[in-house]
C-alpha cells in the first residue's frame, strides 16, 4: 500500500479528508454562576474555506450547554448523536410514567391520552408496565442531570474508540447546568469518558496556549465582567499571536459565550451589548502590549540550516 499523500488519509472509496482539531472552548465558574465561552472559526476540512459559528450548543428546553472539541468529524458527531441519546431517553420516560400511572390507576385528561396514543402504541405501554411497580402514591420519571452527565460519558467512549477497542484522544466535551437548588457547574468530559465538576478549564486545539493564563488569574469571586475578559483576552491571544490558525473571531465580532446565573436565569450576558467595539479594542490592546515584550526578549530562533 502507497503512503498518503499531502496529508490526506484515504479511505476506501477514495474519499479524502484532512481531518483537523480545530476550536477554543473555555468554561468557569465565577461569583454569579458559570459561564462557557468558545471562539467562532470554522474551517472546512477538504477546501480549507473559513466560516463561523456559535460553538456552544443548547438543543435542550433546559438551561444545559456544551461545546465539543477534538477531531472535527467526531465532535460533529457529538453534536448529533447527543441530541438523538437526549431524544429517545425523554421518550422512555414518557413511556415509563404512562406505563406508571396505567398501573396505578391514575387518570389523565381525555386531550392528554389522545396526545399521549399519537407519540406511543400500546406494545410500548404493555411491554413497560414494570415501571409502575413504585411503591409510592405518585412517583414520576424525570431526565436528570447526572443521567445526562452519564450519556455524554458514555457517547464520548464510544467515539474514541476505534474498531480494534483501543480508545484514543479524539474528543473531548464541556458542559454548564443548572443544579438548582445547589449552584450551577462546570463539568468536563475527556476522552476516556470520565467525567469531572471543575472550577474552569479550556478544551480545543488552543487550549494547551492559555492553560497557565486560566491557572494564574481565575478567582472564584471574579465579576461577570472580570471573566469575560479573561476569556476573551485568552482566546484573541491564541489568534493574535498566530499560535493556532484554527482559532479565531471574525472582524468586529466578540467570542460567543452563555451564562448560567446562580438565581437560575441563564443566557448571553446582556451588560455587554453596545459596548463590543470598546471591549474589543481594550482586550486586543492588552495583548499588543504582551506581543511587544515577548518580541523585546533577548531570544532568537534557531537557524534551520
Amino acid at each position: 500500500m502507497k503512503p498518503p499523500k499531502n496529508g490526506f488519509k484515504t479511505f476506501g472509496r477514495q474519499c479524502k479528508i484532512r481531518d483537523t482539531k480545530m476550536t477554543l472552548i473555555i468554561g468557569a465558574r465565577f461569583k454569579d454562576g458559570v459561564i462557557l465561552v468558545s471562539d467562532r472559526k470554522v474551517t472546512e476540512e477538504n477546501s480549507g474555506r473559513e466560516t463561523w459559528e456559535n460553538k456552544i450548543k443548547s438543543p435542550f428546553s433546559i438551561p444545559m450547554f456544551f461545546g465539543a472539541a477534538g477531531y472535527s468529524h467526531k465532535f460533529k458527531q457529538f453534536n448529533r448523536q447527543i441530541i438523538e441519546t437526549v431524544e429517545a431517553r425523554q421518550r422512555q420516560i414518557q413511556i415509563e410514567n404512562i406505563a406508571y400511572e396505567k398501573a396505578k390507576g391514575l387518570g389523565y385528561s381525555e386531550k392528554e391520552k389522545q396526545v399521549q396514543k399519537k407519540q406511543l402504541s400500546n406494545k410500548d405501554i404493555e411491554t413497560h408496565t414494570d415501571a409502575g411497580k413504585v411503591n409510592t402514591n405518585v412517583q414520576y420519571y424525570t431526565y436528570t442531570n447526572e443521567m445526562f452527565i452519564k450519556d455524554c460519558g458514555n457517547l464520548v467512549y464510544e467515539l474514541c474508540k476505534g474498531r480494534d477497542g483501543i480508545i484514543r484522544p479524539l474528543l473531548d466535551v464541556l458542559f454548564i447546568m443548572s443544579a438548582q437548588p445547589q449552584t450551577p457547574r462546570l463539568h468536563h468530559i475527556g476522552w476516556d469518558g470520565e467525567e469531572a465538576e471543575m472550577d474552569f478549564c479550556a478544551i480545543g486545539s488552543g487550549a494547551e496556549y492559555i492553560e497557565n493564563f486560566l491557572r494564574t488569574f481565575w478567582k472564584e469571586n471574579m465579576s461577570i465582567e472580570e471573566i469575560l475578559k479573561l476569556c476573551y483576552f485568552c482566546i484573541y491571544y491564541v489568534q493574535d499571536l498566530d499560535l493556532d490558525k484554527g482559532v479565531g473571531i471574525e472582524e468586529g465580532k466578540l467570542p460567543n459565550h452563555v451564562v448560567i446565573a446562580n438565581n437560575g436565569e441563564f443566557g448571553e450576558y446582556k451588560g455587554i451589548v453596545g459596548k463590543e467595539i470598546e471591549t474589543i479594542r481594550e482586550v486586543r490592546t492588552e495583548i499588543h502590549k504582551f506581543k511587544e515584550v515577548i518580541n523585546s526578549l533577548p531570544f532568537k530562533k534557531a537557524n534551520s540550516g
